[in-house]
């Protein structure tokens, strides 16, 4: 676990965050089911996670966790974020077959960090910290002012009874639920009130943050390890999505508990302890 907690760390601090979270989710999801495939499908002579069927599982793995974390987190096109993923599934593969490496947990994730950065730079996704290429991008056309539902535009004082109703039921239900790790209510109540409250589609709508993937600036930034809570983590910068929520006119009444790197289907971290089901 020591050189895995090492490799988390120094690729979450190395990398932009969408090459992190290729690297991460690499290790964490294509070495294991590699493993899996290996010894129920691979051939016997051969380790299990170095055989045929256990390397095609490692290379599909890699390859939908490399297009889905490029198509989502920096807004390229679909074929584009696929080539690159490709690039990258393919290295990674090759990677895992080499032999005298240092321990897995360790290299693996640096190198595919170090592959996807490269092969990112030279297929043209080159705005890996803002995400703004490709198709999603505002720049190319003014947005439209749409304000749906009535209500979700609010002014400031609708603003605030929204923030204030929705703080209610936090501080009423959250006891028993345990959900939210990182709360930020007074800055909510502060941001409703804000004279720069961005006059985007949702304005003043109060909404809840998974501490994972939308880092705020100033923020604490676990993803649910307890390491990183440990050591007092304060993210410096707001990530991509975090900044589009913010455009709309969304406001962030905190971050709730996520399993350790969203890896496991129970919301129980070490970090913070088991949030229960409504």
């Amino acid at each position: 676990m020591i050189p895995y907690a090492i490799a988390v760390l120094l690729t979450i601090l190395t990398f932009p965050k969408p090459v992190a979270l290729i690297a991460i989710y690499t290790l964490g999801i294509a070495d294991p089911l590699a493993a899996v495939v290996g010894i129920r499908w691979g051939t016997r002579e051969v380790i299990p996670d170095r055989s045929i069927e256990g390397m095609t599982a490692y290379f599909v793995a890699a390859l939908v966790v490399a297009a889905t974390v490029l198509t989502c987190a920096t807004a390229v096109e679909p074929t584009r974020a696929f080539g690159a993923a490709l690039v990258i599934a393919c290295a990674a593969t090759a990677f895992e077959l080499v032999p005298l490496r240092l321990d897995d947990n360790l290299t693996i994730p640096l190198f595919v960090g170090f592959t996807a950065w490269i092969t990112c730079a030279l297929s043209g996704i080159a705005s890996l910290k803002c995400g703004r290429t490709g198709r999603h991008d505002r720049r190319t056309r003014p947005a439209r002012r749409h304000r749906p539902g009535g209500a979700r535009a609010a002014p400031h004082a609708l603003a605030r009874e929204l923030i204030d109703a929705a703080i209610a039921r936090l501080e009423r239900l959250d006891p028993t639920i345990h959900a939210v790790v990182h709360p930020a209510l007074d800055l909510a109540r502060a941001a409703a009130t804000a004279p720069d409250l961005p006059d985007g589609p949702f304005r003043g709508v109060p909404f809840l943050m998974k501490d994972i993937g939308g880092a705020e600036a100033g923020r604490p930034y676990c993803c649910g390890m307890r390491f990183l809570r440990n050591a007092g983590w304060v993210e410096p910068e707001d990530a991509w999505l975090t900044r589009r929520f913010k455009a709309a006119g969304l406001i962030s009444l905190g971050r709730t508990n996520t399993p350790e790197l969203a890896l496991l289907p129970t919301t129980e971290p070490d970090a913070f302890g088991a949030t229960r089901n409504p």
